[in-house]
């Protein structure tokens, strides 16, 4: 244990690797409040929340809007509805209020926003057929034999999960309106996946430095002349790994602590993420399984550490078998690129172009559509596990292969 902390020391150590987690933090407090302009506003939901629960019903929505129209009257006796004010309400009208009724009018405003999202979600969700989206995905990629029985045979499952969304009313608990606030895909599509690009590059370069220190400062004929010298690179890719754990921590605490301290998220923890308030595009997020906010972010932080882990074994592996640094370090980043990119050249073969999903290229990039049915290709019940598993068993069976060559091969 005691080699293995020496050899994380060098890495925490290394000025570059300092020096770039930094960065990584400063553009990340950066991505964060060049999206606060609008925190005050997200206020208002928790407020929603505290009054009307988290849960709403039609009742508790009758309850808002009378709410709501009694707001609309102590401003303006003459509005007959909640339409007639905000309709007449221009810009030199509203500029006419004082600034108490302003935040009234902006206040009720979004409140009304929030009602109209959701009375309207019922009729929304009815419009829905998940079996025709899957035909869709399949005429959209051409998919055909064995591959298209797989995808209908998700789907299938898929619409008896909708159902079960839809009769429990899972749907139907508050959250940051999907449109136009879209603050699922600014935590999960943008900070989610900037940390894990921002993980794989440090982890790559971290692998890649331990593993061929000895080489790099010449140290490798003394270090490696004796079996038990050679047993040192396991140690190393145990402070590799320990060194990826310590890396993710830093820039998920530092990062998500910005957030949360930024946007107000207190009332919505318990929220679920297949919020039909939380529908942000053409669809909307109905997961395999009934994850809280709460528990889908643990997910992700879960998944994106295993799959940082699985490529600093790769890396690791890859820089055993090379022994120099900047060649493995290369290699490896254009292997994920490669990964990303590859998968829809498979084309010619719909079985190849569905296995192509499978990569952890695209976990990395896709944090927020993690166990999301509606994820195209990419949408199976099982997909991260069956991800990260194989590409686990991969990365475990290059490395031993590496390593036992290493334990073989003369240091000349």
């Amino acid at each position: 244990m005691r080699i293995t902390l020496l050899e994380l020391q060098k890495i925490l150590r290394s000025p570059v690797i300092v020096l770039m987690l930094l960065v990584f933090v400063g553009f990340n407090l950066f991505t964060i409040l060049s999206n606060a302009y609008m925190k005050d506003e997200l206020k208002i939901l928790n407020q929603i929340v505290q009054e009307y629960g988290l849960s709403f019903n039609d009742e508790s929505l009758k309850e808002l809007k009378r709410a709501i129209e009694q707001g609309v009257s102590s401003i303006d006796h003459q509005a007959e509805t909640i339409n007639d004010f905000f309709n007449q309400l221009t810009f030199e009208n509203y500029t006419n209020y004082s600034l108490d009724d302003q935040k009234t009018i902006d206040n009720l405003s979004l409140r009304y926003l929030y009602y109209n999202q959701a009375s309207a979600l019922e009729e929304r969700y009815e419009e829905l057929d998940i079996e025709v989206i899957g035909d869709g995905v399949i005429e959209k990629f051409n998919i055909s034999g064995i591959a298209e029985e797989l995808i209908l045979n998700d789907y299938e499952k898929l619409a008896m999960r909708f159902d079960e969304i839809v009769e429990e009313q899972e749907y139907k608990t508050w959250f940051f309106a999907g449109n136009p606030y879209r603050m699922h895909s600014q935590l999960f599509r943008e900070l989610m996946s900037i940390i894990a690009i921002e993980g794989v590059i440090l982890v790559v370069l971290i692998s890649a430095f331990i593993a061929c220190y000895e080489r790099d400062n010449r140290t490798s004929f003394v270090t490696y002349s004796t079996k038990t010298g050679r047993r040192l690179m396991l140690k190393k890719w145990y402070a590799s790994l320990l060194g990826t754990l310590i890396v993710c921590g830093f820039l998920f605490i530092v990062t998500l602590a910005i957030y949360f301290t930024t946007f107000d998220y207190s009332g919505l923890w318990e929220s679920f993420v297949s919020s039909g308030i939380n529908w942000e595009y053409k669809f909307p997020y109905v997961t395999w399984y009934d994850f809280t906010f709460i528990e889908y972010l643990g997910m992700a932080i879960l998944i994106i550490t295993t799959t940082l882990l699985l490529i600093s074994t790769l890396t690791f592996g890859v820089s055993v078998f090379i022994q120099n640094s900047y060649m493995a370090t290369v290699f490896c980043y254009l292997l994920l690129v490669a990964m990303f990119v590859i998968p829809s050249l498979f084309t010619f073969s719909s079985l190849l172009l569905l296995l192509g999903q499978f990569n952890p290229t695209l976990l990395i990039l896709n944090p927020h559509m993690y166990f999301n049915g509606l994820a195209g290709l990419a949408g199976s019940q099982y997909h991260e596990i069956i991800t990260l598993t194989v590409w686990m068993v991969i990365s475990m069976f290059l490395l031993t292969i590496s390593l036992k060559r290493f334990m073989r091969k003369d240091l000349v």
